[in-house]
């Protein structure tokens, strides 16, 4: 939203507090996931790529693209690594899970191996 010279109102949700499955929360996203644009009051975009493509498609400048279209696969490509074979790693959710089946010292190796093979590639 900075990028793209926007107004807009930051509200923190608290993941670590479990601010998502509060009854408020849900009622912006029943998925109970960040992040989540708000549009007008009533209009509602969530998941980071989604909202960015929104972004990208209603404000088209200053792009969030490169102009070339090797460049822009490429931006594409890290982006489908980050939230494909990253971003549900690392979630919390997703950790708590492992960690109960696991037990805390395996998910963390668990978790830095898939993480970082995504960063490597």
């Amino acid at each position: 939203m900075q990028l793209k010279n926007l107004p807009f109102e930051y509200r923190a949700v608290n993941l670590l507090k479990g601010e998502q499955s509060e009854e408020s929360y849900s009622r912006v996203n029943p998925q109970q996931k960040i992040p989540t644009l708000v549009i007008d009051g009533d209009r509602k975009i969530s998941q980071s790529v989604a909202i960015l493509e929104y972004l990208e498609e209603s404000h088209p400048e200053p792009s969030l693209l490169p102009k070339d279209p090797y460049l822009r696969a490429k931006t594409r490509l890290i982006t489908h690594i980050i939230t494909s074979d990253i971003q549900p790693i690392q979630n919390l959710s997703v950790l708590k899970h492992v960690g109960s089946l696991l037990g805390e010292a395996a998910t963390s190796q668990w978790a830095v191996k898939f993480i970082s093979e995504g960063f490597t590639a």
